[in-house]
C-alpha cells in the first residue's frame, strides 16, 4: 500500500535551498508521505547532495530522486513528478519552501473534509516576514479572483464550510494540493512556466470543483529561488512564457461565445503591458507568433478540457472580477496618471462587463 501523500519538489540548480525545504518536510506531524524530487537537470550538485545528506530516506524510498535529462520547466516537469507520485493526495511544493510543522496535517484534513475543492494553496508569507501573512490572509479581509483579462486581481473575500478556507479563483503554485483521481496531469506542457497556476485553478472551475486557500496550512517562501539560481533565463525568456501562457488560458477555457466578448478586455491588457513597459512590445510580438503557429495544439488541448466541463461559463464567469487591475497594486507600483489611468480603466471594465451581460461576482448587485 502507497502513502498517503505525494510531495512532488521541483529542483533546478537550487542545492542552496534543498536542506531547509527537506528538512521542514522530515519535522512534519503527519507522517505518511513520501517526496518525489524531480531534478531538472541541475549542475550544481543537487542530486549528489540529497543522496549524501538523505541517505536513509533514499535507500528507504520515503525520498524518490527523478533525474531529467533536461531542463523541462515547471508544468512538465511537475507533470513528470505526478506520475511517479504514488499518493492518494499530492502536493506540488517549490522548493525554497519552509512549511510549518502542522503544514500537510491541515491540506490533508481540508482535502478530506470538503471534497467539493480540487485545489487548495497554502498560506504563504516571504522569508522572515510573518507579518506577511496577517496583511496578505487577515488584514486586507479579501479574496483572489482574475479579471477576464487574466490578471490576478482582489475579490469579495467568501469562505468555503470554515473560515479559514478563503475562497479563490485559483491559487499560486507554490504549495497546493490535490486528489490524484481528479486529475490525469496537473498542466498542459508547453506553458514550461508561468500561468500554470491559472491554468489549474480555471481547470477545477469548469470541472465543477472549487479552489480555496487554507489558512492553516502555512509556509515560508523564500519567492523567485530557481530565479536566484539562474538569473539569465529569467528576463526575456520568463516573459515570453508569461505572456504567450496568458493568451492561452482564454483560447483553452472559454465558450467561445464568451471569449468574443472577452477579447477587447484581452486585447486592452495585452496593449496595456506595452505600455507600461515598452521593452516588452517584441516579447509580446514573439508570444503571439509562436500561439498562431502553436494553434493546433492549443485547439487539441481546447477540446480536452471543454470535454471535461461539468460548469457552463456564466457560472465560471460569475467567479470571475470586472475589475480590469489591481487598484492596491497600483497604489504600490505607480503614481499620478498611472493610477488614474488604472481606476478609469477598472470603471470601463466594469460598464463594458455588463454592457455584454458577464455577470461577474463583484457585479452581482
Amino acid at each position: 500500500m502507497g502513502p498517503g501523500v505525494s510531495i512532488i519538489v521541483l529542483n533546478y540548480n537550487g542545492k542552496r535551498y534543498l536542506r531547509r525545504c527537506i528538512d521542514a518536510l522530515r519535522a512534519q506531524s503527519f507522517a505518511d508521505f513520501e517526496i518525489v524530487l524531480v531534478d531538472n537537470a541541475s549542475r550544481d550538485g543537487s542530486v549528489a547532495f540529497l543522496r549524501e545528506r538523505y541517505a536513509n530516506e533514499v535507500r528507504s524510498g520515503k525520498l524518490r530522486i527523478v533525474q531529467n535529462r533536461k531542463n523541462a520547466g515547471f508544468a512538465q516537469g511537475n507533470n513528470i513528478g505526478w506520475k511517479a507520485a504514488k499518493g492518494a493526495l499530492v502536493v506540488l511544493l517549490n522548493n525554497d519552501t519552509r512549511p510549518h510543522r502542522h503544514w500537510l496535517r491541515e491540506l490533508v484534513r481540508t482535502m478530506n473534509d470538503h471534497p467539493e475543492i480540487m485545489v487548495c494553496g497554502s498560506a504563504y508569507y516571504d522569508a522572515g516576514k510573518r507579518e506577511q501573512w496577517r496583511e496578505m490572509f487577515l488584514t486586507r479581509k479579501t479574496g483572489v479572483s482574475m479579471s477576464l483579462a487574466g490578471e490576478a486581481v482582489p475579490a469579495r473575500r467568501e469562505t468555503i464550510g470554515e473560515p479559514h478556507l478563503i475562497s479563490a479563483f485559483f491559487v499560486s503554485g507554490n504549495g497546493v494540493m490535490l486528489r490524484h483521481e481528479d486529475f490525469d496531469r496537473p498542466f498542459f506542457a508547453p506553458y514550461f512556466a508561468y500561468a500554470e497556476d491559472t491554468y489549474l485553478g480555471w481547470l477545477a472551475h469548469v470541472r465543477g470543483g472549487r479552489v480555496a486557500y487554507d489558512l492553516k496550512a502555512q509556509m515560508e517562501h523564500l519567492g523567485a529561488g530557481t530565479k536566484r539560481t539562474a538569473p539569465k533565463f529569467f528576463t526575456d525568456d520568463l516573459l515570453f512564457h508569461g505572456s504567450k501562457n496568458q493568451l492561452m488560458n482564454p483560447l483553452i477555457f472559454y465558450e467561445w461565445w464568451t471569449l468574443v466578448r472577452a477579447l477587447p478586455l484581452i486585447t486592452l491588457a495585452q496593449i496595456g503591458h506595452v505600455v507600461d513597459n515598452p521593452r516588452k512590445i517584441w516579447i509580446k510580438a514573439l508570444a503571439s507568433w509562436w500561439v498562431l503557429t502553436h494553434i493546433r495544439t492549443i485547439l487539441r488541448e481546447r477540446r480536452r478540457v471543454q470535454a471535461m466541463r461539468r460548469v457552463p461559463d456564466r457560472e465560471v464567469v460569475a467567479r470571475m472580477s470586472g475589475l480590469f487591475f489591481d487598484e492596491h497594486l497600483a497604489q504600490e507600483l505607480y503614481r499620478g496618471s498611472h493610477r488614474t489611468a488604472i481606476r478609469a480603466l477598472n470603471v470601463l471594465s466594469r460598464r463594458y462587463c455588463r454592457l455584454v451581460r458577464l455577470r461577474m461576482q463583484d457585479l452581482e448587485r
